[in-house]
């Protein structure tokens, strides 16, 4: 469905009387919008065959395949349900259209990238799509709600981002030449960053006002990275490690071009590298090896088509699959990043609890 018929689609449903605006809480201002790449939806990146993870006809292979992600965990601690996907919606039109409204909704897919020029790239799944179909999901609450009424919504609503992951997946393992002859391996960063913070300089002018965005994890200390080495790839986190640098220094400065925005960067790299260097103080016994893995493809394909293909005791896994942490690693890392305090504290501005409960 395009953005313009998704648009038409949710105004049909409420001029035609199936959604009921009275019946939802408006005024609570708890809403998450979720932008990103596999790091906030199920399915995981896929070397040989990006097409399977993504869309919505293999929601059923996600649902069974699935850790429990961190934007869930925090949407659970502001009082939501699981954000709908996008997907969803388009292939269910009996969707309560006003749980988009008032809860939010999850853009973000499996492949979605920054940059258009790596091989990966599909062009309605990537950053610039998503921004577009939240500025068109945004003309639709005007006018289903009013102006004045989705301003509130959209200005105190958390914008969640998380992107990066599969471009530098694309990068590492098949070392794009192109790229890397066109831009460098710091050229590749500043590019994505530029982007990143174009998107959010987009989302500000639209009325958004909180943004939560994540960083990259030590993917160098992923089972895809260690499954022949049994230690972390040192070159690897080095990348990663640039690229969050310079996305917090951008995202600072950014901060002060518009301080009336609330801006909060979520170091789960920090807290990843705190539960690999001391997982028996909670309680993981396993930081190598993936829960839910394919075999005999040496280590390329991550995820299994169900549960019972994962391992017995996925709570004392740190990793999920071949790049995502498991549940229990996202629940502290959530908890974490709510409430904030000591050496634990991954949102660097403040804690999201603060974040949510802040009226813009």
């Amino acid at each position: 469905m395009s953005s313009l018929l998704l648009a038409a689609a949710i105004v049909l449903l409420f001029l035609s009387g199936a959604v009921s605006v009275a019946v939802v809480d408006l005024n609570s201002g708890n809403a998450m919008f979720v932008l990103g790449d596999s790091s906030v939806r199920c399915g995981g990146y896929n070397l040989f065959f990006p097409p399977f993870n993504v869309g919505s006809n293999f929601s059923n292979f996600e649902s069974r395949s699935c850790s429990r992600l961190l934007h869930d965990v925090i949407a659970e601690k502001m009082g939501l349900p699981s954000v709908p996907s996008m997907t969803s919606l388009n292939k269910s039109h009996d969707i309560d259209t006003i749980q988009l409204i008032s809860n939010g909704v999850n853009f973000g897919s499996v492949d979605g990238t920054v940059l258009t020029e790596l091989p990966n790239y599909l062009p309605l799944h990537g950053l610039h799509h998503q921004v577009s179909l939240v500025y068109d999901t945004i003309q639709s609450m005007q006018l289903a709600l009013g102006p004045k009424k989705t301003s509130e919504i959209t200005s105190n609503a958390v914008f969640w981002l998380s992107f990066g992951k599969d471009d530098y997946l694309d990068l590492i393992i098949q070392d794009t030449p192109k790229v890397i002859s066109k831009y460098g391996r710091r050229g590749f960063a500043s590019l994505l960053v530029l982007q990143i913070i174009q998107a959010m300089e987009d989302l500000y002018n639209t009325g958004v006002r909180k943004m939560v965005v994540v960083r990259l994890l030590p993917l160098g200390c992923s089972p895809w990275a260690v499954f022949d080495k049994k230690a972390c790839v040192k070159e690897t986190n080095y990348l990663v490690k640039g690229f969050n640098e310079l996305l917090s220094n951008s995202i600072h400065d950014l901060n002060k071009r518009i301080p009336d925005a609330s801006l909060v960067f979520c170091d789960v790299y920090l807290g990843m590298v705190e539960i690999i260097v001391y997982p028996h103080l909670y309680g993981f016994k396993d930081v190598s090896n993936a829960c839910c893995e394919t075999n005999g493809f040496e280590g390329l394909i991550g995820g299994c088509l169900s549960l019972e293909m994962s391992c017995k005791t996925p709570s004392m896994h740190v990793w999920w699959d071949i790049y995502s942490p498991s549940t229990s690693v996202n629940e502290l890392l959530g908890k974490w990043a709510w409430s904030g305090g000591g050496r634990r504290c991954i949102s660097r501005e403040m804690p999201l609890s603060m974040l949510t409960h802040t009226r813009a």
